[in-house]
């Protein structure tokens, strides 16, 4: 099988991909991206044909689906533009290749990335000595990106074997919605999350001792949003002493529901302790609700967590 090779001394790269999380965060949403090619190409003798030396300006389709926390599967169309030599002369260059995107993190929002991919490459030669030819290739491609919660930039170097070499620079974003939790309730202590105003979900109000719901995730761990809404509540609460009760529906397995309802309590207790060093926490025993209750067929019963401030 014949190969055109061609060297390409300028490649950049424009994508708007829908999502891109930062680099030291797993992030599980895929994305989608259009870009932008222009390459300076110089082919190798073709068909007995000298040298030509030729610009050419083309466009990419990039989808990409995260696999693990690090790594993603990602497929690219390319149009790599086509080289007109004058004379009804000249080469268009196609490519189509999956393969496995890396990302390590340097920083918070610093990263190297490399890729690495199969692919089929499609020569199409016009006004020349040589036909249309078709070959497998590999593609490599290495460098810098810069994260945001949303945004990507990179910029790198791409290699298709011998066929095709260049810079690139993209940009790149995610689809849909961040649902991404923190594996722990210390989120509480980052900057970056500061709380916001929101009402907490009053049950009683009593002289001086306000009781709370607050709803903490089977994994013992708080999400973003319930961080936001726990330390909202409790800046603008009065006390120095908070007892923390967790609740479990007697109509479930009683010893596993007191269990995780003992580490709900103390998930939210955690997060008190790291913000608040001014706050006296205490967890009392977690409680079992009768089925009789109004309110004991909710499906959140097993979430429920009470927060009263004793003084």
């Amino acid at each position: 099988m014949n190969y055109i090779s061609q060297k390409i001394t300028i490649a950049i790269v424009l994508s708007g991909l829908v999502g891109c999380s930062s680099v030291n965060e797993q992030d599980s949403r895929p994305y989608v991206g259009v870009g932008l090619v222009q390459s300076e190409l110089q082919p190798r003798v073709i068909g007995g044909e000298a040298d030509y030396e030729g610009r050419s300006q083309g466009a990419e389709v990039t989808v990409g689906v995260p696999l693990g926390k690090r790594v993603s599967l990602e497929a690219t169309l390319a149009d790599l533009g086509e080289v007109d030599f004058g004379q009804d002369r000249s080469l268009a260059y196609h490519s189509a290749d999956v393969g496995l995107a890396v990302e390590v993190p340097l920083t918070k929002s610093l990263s190297v990335y490399g890729k690495a991919a199969l692919g089929y490459l499609d020569t199409e030669a016009k006004g020349l000595a040589a036909n249309d030819l078709y070959s497998l290739h590999r593609s490599v491609s290495a460098g810098v990106q810069a994260s945001g919660d949303n945004w990507a930039a990179r910029v790198g170097y791409s290699s298709w074997d011998e066929d095709a070499k260049g810079l690139t620079v993209s940009l790149l974003h995610r689809i849909g919605k961040n649902t991404r939790s923190q594996a722990n309730a210390g989120v509480a202590m980052q900057p970056q999350y500061e709380p916001t105003v929101q009402q907490a979900q009053p049950v009683e109000m009593l002289p001086n001792a306000p009781s709370y719901l607050y709803f903490a995730p089977l994994s013992g761990a708080l999400s973003i949003d319930e961080n936001r809404q726990l330390l909202s509540w409790a800046s603008s609460a009065k006390g120095s002493h908070v007892e923390i009760t967790g609740f479990a529906d007697s109509t479930t397995d009683g010893e596993r529901a007191a269990m995780y309802a003992d580490l709900r309590a103390q998930t939210v207790a955690s997060a008190l302790r790291s913000r608040f060093s001014n706050l006296t926490v205490s967890v009392k025993p977690s409680q079992v609700v009768p089925a009789g209750e109004p309110w004991s067929a909710q499906q959140l019963i097993n979430r429920r967590v009470e927060i009263r401030w004793t003084n």
